[in-house]
């Protein structure tokens, strides 16, 4: 799991220089996962699943109902739903 956060750490740190506008979350979805669409809103074809305490690193300039985020794998995979993410302060090991 560490090894996981430090490279999703790396990634973070190697967003361009619009990286100020990114946050750490962490998905939160009772659910167990919660929908990645291709654009910012349910009418968007859904084009992956993050599933339920997984890290997450969002664009905070978007919207306020739907975050562009990328994933741990560091790829931008779509978008959110904001209710469905929590804004961690730091990253913890």
């Amino acid at each position: 799991m560490k090894i996981i956060i430090i490279m999703f750490l790396c990634v973070a740190a190697a967003v361009s220089a619009a990286a100020q506008n990114y946050r750490f979350g962490l998905v939160k979805d009772e659910g167990g996962y919660t929908n990645i669409r291709k654009g910012p809103g349910t009418n968007y074809a859904v084009v992956g699943k993050v599933k339920d305490g997984s890290f997450i690193l969002y664009h905070t300039d978007f919207n306020g109902s739907w975050y562009q985020v990328y994933t741990q794998q560091g790829k931008l995979r779509g978008y959110i739903s904001a209710s469905k993410a929590e804004q961690l302060e730091s990253p913890e090991f």
